[in-house]
């Protein structure tokens, strides 16, 4: 082996050098980084030391312009006299780690960063980029992505209004009839004061306590029909319901949809004013569940529903109950300015009227915690637009901006492109179409996208072709069968199993879903933990994704419309969103609904349901499950989710993952997943074996083919982990995965 050693000046002023001492140490490594499944190829400089000729230049360089000096070093190998010469490594010393020493002789050391495209690209793609740029890093012309209009016509929301009785006694309440008429009507709230929820409107039906309100000897309508803005002004205050209002976030046009349950057991007692013993008078009480709509123009008061729980009869100032249990359910029209009203109105009758005025009614109620009052409404509102670009388009231009216009670009494997072709990335402000203060712009780093790509879909990206080519793909493609090279018969392997591969708990979702206008409950694509059907190995893998999907979210984030609502600026304004979209009659859309719904509202407005948890850990099953010798026998068990993990759904048609209808709480099996088949075995093995300078180079064109060995009388292949090659002495140390 044959070595020439070439130093090139900032003029491009080449001189051939002696070799330095140490040259025996030089090696190349091939390592794999076992997140993103990509091969990087090193090569070995840092053990020279740097004598005569080589000496001199270095050390004039240095003392010429110090820390900014420029050379770089370029490394030729011939395998044998007269074979020529084959460039092995060029790059740059780095003269902020110049180091001089004298003794018997003297030498200089210096760092050596390769001059290759991957480096420059691995230290700059963690860097934002502007999505429109038309310049790179280096000042040189690039095409930006092409800025798509997005049409989203929105996902129904559930607007829920609700409270409830949790078994909360009403309190004593206390009636005085007045006057001389045996007749005498009251009127309370039913007490609700737990759980409330309160989405749209105003919803004050959630009392704490029972408040009567007397309207003498006359009922409720007539108090209205006399008095009608007196009457409400008593009234209101504790049976207001809800008053339509013009809500632009909420796109209210339709009437909601109103159930009432009303159970306990009412108690009622005629006595005294202060129950004096033995005082006591005769009579009876019907207290009947109503309904109202109160038009708050026109000051009349309409009936809606009636339910008389029965006459209670109180002789002698015994006291009594009676329970009852009535419901309500419908949706009234109303307008505007229509109020919803519901009360106890209370008929009583003093049958034993002994013309005193210290009479006095006392009562309270047992409310059963099945009592409820819940109203809701379909809120549904117009199409927007967003601005957004494909999601490969996307990964592709990134790589563009970091590096040379000579180097190699990013390319999408075909059929993954096919399937992430599917979803298209936009931002908050975009989906709000913000406009002021001035038009924002979209910055994403290409470490970030693919962050967020790979805990969804489950891919990888790495260099290939002797590191010509910059490639997205699936992970099978970075784990290929075809054998590169046979290294024969090794005298030594050993076998340990690939812990870092092996997971006992998995997080799969995503950490942003949350908006505090509405109720989340319903929303799937929020977070999820499962567990593998193993007795130990605590390992997490972390599949929790900080991109945005939940489609309530989008769809509230559409709501905050700038123009229409005069919203400055929004938590998720900043933040990345990905879409699921559909090209139709040559109009780009955001895709809505699925098939074979359940437990899910509005499943055919439903937006995002390609990206649920579930769905991620599927994409993942090939990978998870590659521990387990036979994959029918693994599970993937379902142990604690946020939002709605009860959902049932399914998708048949382009790049689906399951097989039928799944559930999002389900434990998944391989029968479940489309492609379940796993790529590797969860078993590192480590040899060392002859290997040439050929071999390191068929494996620098191919660093993604399989390694072959044969230990005793059995064959084995696998994948490159790591290479440690001695070109010198024509070895190099393995450690490989072994393949499935």
């Amino acid at each position: 082996m044959n070595w020439k050693f070439t130093f090139i000046d900032s003029s491009n002023v080449s001189t051939v050098v002696e070799s330095p001492v140490g040259w025996n140490g030089i090696g190349g490594n091939l390592t794999r980084n076992i997140v993103h499944h990509g091969i990087n190829i090193n090569i070995s400089t840092d053990s020279f030391e740097w004598v005569g000729q080589a000496y001199d230049l270095l050390y004039t360089e240095y003392q010429t312009n110090g820390a900014n000096g420029q050379y770089q070093v370029q490394i030729d190998y011939e395998c044998a006299e007269g074979d020529g010469y084959t460039n092995y490594f060029i790059g740059a010393f780095d003269f902020n780690t110049f180091e001089r020493q004298c003794a018997d002789y003297c030498f200089i050391k210096l760092s050596v960063t390769a001059s290759k495209c991957t480096d420059v690209f691995m230290s700059r793609m963690g860097q934002d980029v502007d999505i429109e740029a038309t310049t790179n890093f280096d000042g040189q012309a690039i095409t930006p992505p092409l800025l798509r209009v997005l049409n989203i016509e929105g996902q129904d929301i559930l607007l829920q209004n609700k409270a409830f009785n949790d078994g909360t006694n009403s309190g004593n309440g206390t009636v005085q009839p007045f006057g001389a008429s045996t007749f005498y009507y009251f009127s309370f709230c039913p007490v609700v004061p737990a759980n409330n929820m309160n989405e749209f409107g105003d919803f004050n039906l959630n009392g704490v306590s029972l408040v009567p309100t007397s309207s003498g000897n006359v009922s409720i309508a007539s108090a209205f029909a006399t008095n009608p803005s007196g009457s409400f002004d008593s009234f209101g205050r504790f049976l207001t319901i809800w008053k339509r209002t013009s809500d632009p976030l909420n796109c209210i046009d339709n009437d909601a949809q109103i159930d009432i349950i009303c159970k306990g057991t009412f108690n009622v007692t005629f006595s005294t004013l202060g129950n004096v013993p033995g005082d006591y008078f005769d009579g009876e009480i019907t207290p009947t569940l109503k309904l109202f709509k109160y038009n708050s123009t026109t000051g009349i008061l309409t009936l809606l529903d009636t339910n008389s729980i029965g006459t209670i009869v109180c002789p002698s100032g015994v006291a009594q109950s009676l329970a009852f249990n009535k419901a309500f359910s419908g949706t009234p029209s109303y307008t505007d300015a229509d109020y919803l009203l519901y009360c106890f109105e209370c008929f009583t009758e003093r049958t034993g009227w002994d013309g005193l005025s210290l009479r006095v009614i006392y009562f309270d109620i047992d409310f059963d915690n099945t009592t409820k009052i819940e109203m809701t409404l379909n809120s549904d509102c117009a199409p927007t637009v967003a601005t957004s670009v494909y999601l490969p388009e996307l990964l592709e231009f990134l790589p563009t901006a970091y590096m040379d216009t000579d180097c190699p670009l990013l390319e999408v494997e075909a059929d993954l492109k096919s399937c992430l072709d599917f979803y298209q990335i936009t931002k908050g402000s975009f989906i709000r179409q913000v406009t002021e203060p001035s038009v924002p712009k979209l910055f994403v780093s290409y470490e970030y996208l693919f962050e967020q790509c790979r805990k969804i879909f489950n891919i990888g990206w790495g260099f290939d072709n002797n590191e010509t080519e910059l490639k997205i793909a699936r992970i099978e493609d970075f784990y290929k069968s075809t054998i590169v090279v046979d290294v024969g018969l090794v005298d030594k392997a050993i076998f340990t199993t690939a812990k870092d591969l092996i997971y006992g708990t998995i997080n799969v979702g995503y950490n942003k879903w949350e908006a505090e206008e509405y109720n989340g409950l319903d929303e799937m694509n929020t977070e999820r933990q499962y567990r593998r059907n193993i007795d130990s190995n605590p390992t997490e893998l972390d599949l929790m994704a900080d991109i945005i999907s939940a489609g309530y979210t989008i769809e509230i984030t559409r709501r905050k419309n700038q123009a229409k609502t005069g919203t400055s600026d929004w938590r998720y304004d900043d933040d990345l969103f990905i879409i699921n979209a559909i090209v139709e009659d040559d109009i780009l859309y955001a895709y809505r609904g699925t098939t074979d719904a359940a437990n899910m509202y509005s499943p055919s407005t439903r937006m995002n349901l390609r990206l649920t948890p579930l769905r991620n850990l599927m994409r993942w099953f090939k990978s998870i499950c590659a521990p387990t010798p036979l994959i029918t026998n693994e599970s993937l068990i379902f142990t604690s989710g946020t939002g709605n993990y009860i959902a049932e759904s399914r998708f048949a048609d382009q790049c689906f993952i399951e097989t039928g209808v799944v559930a999002e709480n389900q434990t998944v099996i391989s029968t479940d997943v489309a492609l379940p088949t796993p790529i590797w075995k969860t078993e590192y093995v480590t040899f060392t074996a002859p290997f040439s300078m050929a071999d390191f180079e068929d494996v620098k064109v191919n660093p993604y083919g399989a390694i072959r060995f044969r230990c005793s009388d059995t064959y084995y292949i696998g994948n490159i982990v790591e290479i440690n090659h001695d070109p010198n002495v024509g070895l190099a140390e393995f450690k490989l995965l072994i393949k499935r």
